[in-house]
Parts: structure tokens; sequence; C-alpha cells
């Protein structure tokens, strides 16, 4: 009884700092994402406009004088008129030939390590690998970083290809960090109310090289800490955010556990019936509070890289920040996408809802099941397509089911939605129909991952359960998606289950009746 009392302390405990960290690493997110956003627009975005008009206005004479540059990046409003700059650079990839112009252009090595990198990153892009075509890279001695700015660009017509650019001091990236500091509120404004934020917690921004380039002040001993890192492509900088252990209360509600002894004092003097009882109370009560968050901690992630790719992508649209129509499709194309991805997240989460409240009300009829198989695939492509999966389809015409097509729908893009999620880049995914056995029409989605361990196939279709070799990997998962498949299969009288696919991967099975008031 007295372990029992110990041991809810310790969970209390754990739990509290769980959602402590939680706060830290939300607070990390908001500080590297507000970084990288300011580098994008106000570095990169604004920089490399002035220096490609520099470097191209006449494409065969030699570089302008590197005031000329200057006075561009003022008519970009360049926001950094303290920045010292080391020199503007324009390499032609075909002729091998890098030109400066500056104050102090690179010399010996650091000349033949600018050659090299910038090779790499243009032999990267011609060969279908992910490199960016513009980014900013902090090189350099410790101490001694400094900003290389560059951009890749090519022509189709005259099919030359070349890099330009610039380098400076850190000067920019520590104004921005500090202007981030002053009007961005890491913690949510609900919870911490009208309180000073650098009384709650502390930051340090780091560059590559893992020394500090801005601390605020005063800084609190690392404790409950979270990390996070700007993208490699925009500076890599890297965010620590520690929590001051005097706010805890403020940030969790009833703070971290007190001592217990008068709970168990207490709880020794209760009967054994009433000591069962409660054990089971506060046991229900933690897994309880544990799912829910994991679930709550799940879906946000979820969500939240969506809706960051819809917003940087709509502001682009709302700014005239693209360039040519076909990056403007392509912005829209990504909206699009991620758009759906959230529609898809909010029905799985508004089945699961209403299952759990026994408010599930379909509408059965006879449907012919290839054309709607067809459909969901249609407007799952682009899905696949950004993951580099293909979906094959075998499909008989003739076959129908007595089923409710919006959950049929829902059932195959949860399907497929686990199969791109979980199997490997360039995978085909293949989906059938088929008759069954005892009046049924079977639905298979076969995919080329590892497939699910035999004594764990019976686990997988309970709320919130996720494979074990999934749970601490980066894969998203809101441990609910399977749920709602088994709960639809079952309302619409069928049944789902998994077996092995001829490729190793997972075969997952769904079968719905031919007729009403039929089952499998």
């Amino acid at each position: 009884m007295a372990y029992q009392a110990w041991d809810a302390t310790r969970s209390h405990e754990r739990i509290a700092k769980e959602t402590l960290e939680g706060h830290a690493l939300s607070s990390a997110w908001l500080l590297t994402s507000a970084i990288g956003r300011d580098l994008y627009d106000e570095v990169l975005r604004k920089g490399l406009d002035a220096s490609h008009k520099a470097v191209t206005s006449y494409p065969d004479a030699p570089l302008p004088p590197f005031k000329s540059f200057e006075k561009l990046l003022g008519d970009f409003i360049w926001s950094f008129p303290d920045a010292e700059f080391d020199f503007l650079f324009r390499m032609d990839f075909r002729k091998g030939k890098l030109e400066f112009r500056g104050n102090d252009p690179p010399v010996g090595e650091a000349q033949e390590w600018l050659k090299v990198f910038l090779k790499e990153l243009a032999t990267a892009g011609s060969e279908g690998k992910k490199a960016p075509p513009a980014g900013i890279r902090i090189h350099g001695l410790p101490s001694e970083e400094r900003i290389l700015v560059y951009g890749i660009m090519s022509d189709p017509a005259s099919g030359e290809r070349f890099a330009f650019g610039f380098q400076t001091d850190l000067v920019p990236v520590k104004a921005i960090v500090e202007q981030v500091a002053k009007g961005t509120p890491l913690l949510p404004p609900a919870l911490t109310g009208t309180a000073d934020q650098s009384k709650l917690l502390s930051f340090t921004v780091s560059v590559p090289s893992g020394r500090a380039v801005y601390s605020s002040v005063p800084q609190y001993p690392v404790g409950i800490r979270g990390e996070d890192t700007v993208e490699p492509w925009l500076g890599a900088l890297t965010g620590a955010v520690h929590i001051n252990p005097d706010a805890i209360d403020r940030l969790v509600i009833g703070g971290l556990p007190k001592s217990r002894l008068p709970t168990i004092l207490g709880l020794l003097a209760l009967t054994s019936a009433m000591v069962l009882v409660a054990v089971f109370q506060l046991r229900r009560e933690q897994e309880l509070s544990l799912l829910r968050t994991d679930f709550v901690s799940s879906v946000s992630h979820q969500l939240r890289t969506p809706l960051a790719q819809i917003r940087m992508f709509g502001e682009t649209l709302l700014l005239g920040r693209v360039r040519s129509e076909e990056e403007e499709r392509r912005s829209l194309e990504i909206i699009v996408k991620e758009a759906q991805s959230l529609t898809h997240q909010v029905d799985n989460v508004l089945h699961f809802s209403r299952a759990q409240r026994g408010e599930v009300a379909l509408s059965l009829q006879k449907t012919a099941l290839a054309p709607l198989v067809s459909e969901v695939l249609e407007s799952f492509g682009p899905l696949a397509q950004a993951q580099g999966c293909r979906v094959e389809a075998s499909l008989d015409d003739a076959l129908e089911a007595w089923v409710d097509p919006g959950a049929f729908r829902q059932i195959l893009l949860n399907l497929l939605e686990n199969a791109v999620k979980y199997g490997p880049a360039n995978q085909i995914v293949d989906v059938r129909l088929r008759k069954g056995a005892a009046g049924t029409v079977q639905l298979l989605v076969e995919d080329e991952g590892k497939g699910i361990p035999a004594d764990e196939r019976a686990d997988i279709f309970a709320p919130y359960s996720r494979l074990e070799r999934d749970r601490d990997s980066g894969v998203a998962g809101s441990g609910i998606g399977l749920a709602v498949v088994k709960e639809l299969a079952r309302r619409q009288g069928g049944s789902v289950r998994v077996e092995d696919s001829v490729s190793g991967g997972a075969r997952f099975i769904v079968a719905f009746p031919r007729d009403a008031g039929s089952d499998d």
C-alpha cells in the first residue's frame, strides 16, 4: 500500500516533468522557426535578390564594383547596415571561373574550399539529389565564423549554370536573434498571462561550431531543457531553452508533487477493500493520463507540420515572393496537398471521437467499389508522390458490396497513409479488390515495409496502439488510424485482418458483405 502511494507520486512527478520538457521543446521549436523565417526573409531572399541583380546585369562583363552591390542592398531594404562584407562572388561552372569583388576575397585554402563547396552543390542539384538552390552556410574557425549566402542558377536556353552570392560577418544573425528574443512569445500566453518571459525561461542560440552567439539574461541552470535546430540550408543554428525551476508552479498546474507521507499514513488506516479501489483508480488515472498525453502530442505534431507548410507558402504567395508562375503553382500544390493531409487527420479524430461515444451513424447501400477506390487513389496520388511511392491498383469493375461510401473512403485512406508512412521510399503499394469467402468482397492494401510481427497483430487495432519499434522513431502517429478502420469495418458488417505480403511487408485485408445482412 505504501509502495503504491510512492509509485503514484513518482508517476505524478514524471508526468509533470514530461509536461515541462514538452514546454521546453515547443519553445525551442518556436525560437528556431522564427529565426529561420527571418533569416530567409531578411538575409537570404533580400541578399540574393541584390547579388543576383549585381552579377547578371552584364553576364559576359566582369563583376561590378563592390559599392554597386552595397547600393543594390539598400534598394532591396537590407536591414543590417553594420554588417561588414568580405566579398561578392560569381562562379561559372562551365568555364570553372570564380570571380570576386570586395574588401577581403578568399585566397589559398579558403578559395579552394569555396570552389569545392559550390561544385558539390551544383553536382547534387544536377543529379537530382536534395540540394536547395539557395542557402546560408556558417563556416570558419571558432570566434571567426562568417556567413556565406549562396544561390545556384541555370539558364535552360544557353545551358549556362553558375553560382553567386556574398560573404559577411555574423552581425545579421545576432540582430535577428535579438529581434526574435524581444518579439516572439515562446510560451503560450494563455498559460503565462502577463508574466515576463525572461522570468520563466532562458535560451541560448549557437552556431554549428557550438559557440553561443546569443544568450538571454538571466540564464537558468540546466534542468528542464529543450533543443531544436534551424534547417541546415538556413544556417543550422541551434536553440536551447531552459525552464526556470522557480516558474514550475505557473507552468504545471499543481507544480511538482510534494511529500506524500500524510497520504501514505492515511492509506495505511483504510480498510483493504478501500485500498484496492484506490489502487485501481490511481492506475486507471495514470494510464488514461499517459494515453491522453501521447495522443495529444502525436496529433499536435502531425497537425503542426502541414500547418507550418500552409502558412509559409501562403505568406510567400500573399507577399508576392514567388519569382515565376512555376513557383506559384508549386506553392499552391503544396498548400492543397497539406490541406488534404489536415482534412484526413481531422476526419480520423472525428470518427474516433464519435465511435467512442457510440454516435457513428452509417448509411449502407449497394455500391460499386472499383469507382470508389479509383476516386480515393486519385485524391491520394499527390501525397504518395511526395513520399516517393507509387500506388498500383487491380480492380474488378463488377464487384459490389453493402457499404457506406464515406466510411469506405476513410478505411482506404487510413490504410494507404499507413502503407506510405511506414514503408520504404520508392516502394509500390498494391491495392486490389477480389471476391472473398462466405459472400464477401475483400479490399487488399499491400506495402513493401517491414511487416507486422505476429505477436503484435492482435494489438495494433486497439486505440492509441503503436508497434514497439515505432514508438521512439521519427515517424509521427496518433495510434487511432487502425482503430478507426476496425470500427468502421465492424459497423458495416465486415472485418479486418493483417498478414505477411509476398515482399515481406504488410497486407491488410478488409472484408465487406456483398448483400445486406450477410457477414463473413
